[in-house]
């Protein structure tokens, strides 16, 4: 197998290079660009990270806004019928990517057996870009309809990681108490009712 001269140079159509270009030059840059503004709250407002949970939030939040630019790119680009695509699965999918790496900050911190730092960040960071390398390698590489279908899927799969990822930092936070509970009910109304108006404009 001869290695191709255009590795990360682009999307050429070969398994390995899209692979890489989508797990490098997209995952890691966009992941490392929704790291800084973390940092920076991190430092600003360190009392504030008392519980597991405040990492998750906070980094969330920066996936949000990156997701939020990257999404008025698209739209300007490609129309509105990008918006239903764009306002789910990859918005969230942005903040699970994130939420991973966040992750590696929660078990250093609040692990009872403190795994070193660097290890630690180093390899949840690189699990974050692998996780926005293959979601988006699947649109490159396989594409259309076949494409769309696995995203779903992966989507779903990353989903349920990701409620487990926030339900471990809630039950260890050390705040936890069975009286504070989300009325998951009206989460869900509030969800249905963003996404209708959401593909209303789309509509319009």
């Amino acid at each position: 197998y001869v290695v191709p001269d255009s590795w990360l140079r682009g999307l050429n159509g070969n398994f390995i290079n899209d692979f890489l270009y989508s797990s490098l030059q997209v995952g890691l840059l966009e992941e490392l660009a929704k790291l800084v503004p973390f940092l920076i709250a991190l430092r600003i407002f360190k009392k504030q990270f008392d519980e597991p949970v405040d990492y998750l939030a906070y980094m969330c939040c920066s996936a949000l806004g990156f997701s939020a630019v990257e999404n008025i790119m698209y739209f300007n680009n490609y129309g509105a019928s990008i918006i239903d695509g764009r306002a789910i699965l990859s918005t969230v999918g942005h903040m699970f990517d994130s939420s991973l790496v966040a992750y590696g900050f929660i078990l250093h911190r609040f692990h009872p057996r403190k795994p070193k730092f660097w290890p630690t960040f180093l390899s949840f960071l690189g699990l974050g870009a692998l996780a926005h390398g293959i979601y988006d390698f699947i649109l490159f590489y396989v594409g259309g309809v076949p494409g769309y279908l696995l995203v779903i899927v992966y989507f779903l799969f990353t989903v349920s990681i990701f409620a487990v990822i926030l339900n471990n930092s809630l039950n260890n936070s050390p705040y936890f108490s069975y009286k504070k509970v989300v009325n998951s009910h009206s989460v869900l109304n509030q969800l249905i009712s963003a996404y209708v108006i959401i593909f209303a404009a789309q509509f319009i």
